[in-house]
């Protein structure tokens, strides 16, 4: 089974009027088009791995508002287990994404003492049942609120017995402090097994170019992580085993509708696809069972299906 952890909110893609209504609408109603889609990054990576058919669960606190209870609809519609999120009465966190000319998305979060930032320590479903093999954590729940240290302390209290995977997902909009952002990092890297991360997360908090990759790749195993993988948008992808082995790939050739959710599916296809080639030994990943090409490729793949859509659809192992 996997567990995936952290932020859920609504996404709120905004369609302004084109420039050449505005004289005609000046003494008209001038509205904004708002068209809502669950997501927030740990909650698309569950949704994902249920796509492909495995058994998930998902914790992060929901609100009782109407968007909380859209969310909980949202997962049992595919079928993601919520039944270890609490239920707070504040909002929910809501975001407005604008979509650029290459399909790449700028995003205003409204994330004031929301729900998914306010799970605690004695929320926590402590002990983790021993089916749980993969344990997922990732964006902006992992530095915000009381729901970082929740998360931190979830990870540092499994970290022996399933396989960490950590996702930064890097989002100024919700913490501007860079520094949390680079303190929380090296904290959840600390426990982590696997780390898949951007290179604009990268360059935000350490510098753009590779020198700044290699210097994050090998910092993050020095504290112990096994796999790291590093995407970079139209430039494809590229992975590395504390073996010393690594592999780059291109990207995808496709008509890109939007990246929302696209990093999201990639880190699902990871995690199915170490899931079901075994490379889980002892609670722990192994390595040495890593086949590099063939799992950057299926993941690359579930990317390329998610840029075809708007907003975060996840693929199904038949679309893959």
């Amino acid at each position: 089974m996997y567990l995936s952890c952290g932020d859920s909110l609504i996404d709120f893609f905004a369609t302004s009027p084109v420039a050449s209504d505005v004289l005609r609408r000046s003494t008209e109603n001038f509205g904004l088009q708002l068209n809502g889609h669950v997501g927030g990054s740990p909650l698309n990576v569950a949704c994902g791995l249920s796509a492909l058919g495995n058994s998930v669960r998902y914790l992060g606190k929901l609100s009782s508002d109407p968007f909380g209870e859209h969310i909980k609809a949202f997962l049992h519609a595919h079928q993601v287990d919520s039944s270890l999120c609490p239920v707070s009465d504040v909002n929910t966190t809501l975001a407005v994404i604008q979509r650029n000319s290459d399909g790449s998305a700028n995003y205003a979060f409204y994330a004031r003492e929301t729900a998914d930032l306010s799970l605690t320590i004695d929320e926590l479903p402590l002990p983790l049942s021993e089916s749980v093999r993969f344990l997922h954590v990732g964006s902006y729940a992992t530095v915000a609120g009381s729901t970082a240290d929740a998360l931190a302390s979830l990870v540092e209290q499994t970290a022996s017995s399933c396989v960490i995977s950590y996702d930064p997902n890097i989002r100024t909009g919700i913490e501007p402090d860079l520094d949390r952002w680079r303190a929380c990092v090296t904290r959840f890297s600390a426990a982590a097994d696997m780390i898949k991360v951007s290179d604009e997360d990268i360059a935000a908090l350490y510098g753009a170019g590779d020198v700044a990759i290699e210097n994050f790749v090998a910092d993050a195993m020095t504290s112990g992580v096994g796999f790291v993988v590093v995407t970079r948008g139209q430039m494809g992808v590229t992975g590395f085993l504390n073996s010393g082995q690594h592999l780059h790939q291109p990207a995808e050739p496709v008509d890109v509708i939007d990246t929302v959710g696209a990093g999201d599916s990639f880190q699902a296809a990871l995690l199915h696809w170490l899931g079901e080639h075994h490379c889980v030994n002892r609670s722990k990943l192994d390595i040495s069972t890593i086949d590099l090409a063939a799992c950057l490729s299926f993941a690359r793949r579930a990317a390329a299906f998610t840029c075809m859509h708007q907003g975060a659809v996840m693929p199904k192992l038949a679309d893959l």
